[in-house]
């Protein structure tokens, strides 16, 4: 029922009537990422209810969760809301930026990820709310990363600019930013990423 919701609302039916007699259940949170810790013990219905219409009230959503099917959600469900995807990969040798605004965040991040090759070494798992296999890194690793975004994102709002697809890499040589930038064919859904 959780993802047929999810579903039904990203396919833009603008009334759903939900049952389940059922309440949120930890062991429900991995396979149904509608609902999160704070939704334990409520009606699956209002926690669902709740979670579809909590998404359309922001101008900017920015996902850091690696959850491919959050990811998919939001992406199908509220199209007209401006989203980025921020996914460290490679023991955070990589830092993807996806932006709506070169399409589909969900589709984009698969093909790039599907384009970058993968250190699986060293991959290990952590705990039992973290998305696994998780990598080895630093918290300075990921945050001069994050900084590179950060920074992005300020100078693009400060001059009213649209943020594009950006892959920041380093290595000893030091920081590349890929810079993605997708033109859409007129009146039709065809799109080049460069």
């Amino acid at each position: 029922g959780t993802p047929l919701a999810q579903y039904l609302a990203a396919a833009g039916v603008g009334t759903l009537g939900l049952i389940d007699f059922d309440e949120v259940d930890s062991s429900n949170l991995q396979r149904q990422v509608i609902h999160g810790t704070r939704d334990v013990g409520r009606p699956k219905v209002m926690s669902a209810k709740d979670s579809i219409k909590q998404i359309k009230d922001y101008d900017l959503i920015i996902d850091c969760t690696g959850s491919n099917e959050l990811l998919h959600f939001i992406s199908y469900a509220i199209p007209e809301t401006d989203v980025v995807s921020l996914c460290i990969t490679n023991h955070s040798s990589n830092l993807l930026c996806i932006s709506s605004k070169d399409g589909n965040p969900f589709e984009l991040r698969k093909a790039y990820l599907s384009r970058i090759e993968q250190d699986t070494k060293n991959f290990y798992l952590e705990g039992s709310g973290c998305y696994s296999p998780t990598f080895l890194a630093t918290n300075s690793d990921i945050a001069s990363l994050l900084n590179l975004f950060v920074r992005e994102l300020n100078q693009r709002v400060e001059h009213d600019e649209v943020l594009h697809s950006t892959i920041w890499s380093h290595d000893k040589r030091g920081v590349l930013a890929d810079r993605l930038k997708t033109y859409k064919l007129e009146a039709h859904d065809i799109r080049m990423t460069v």
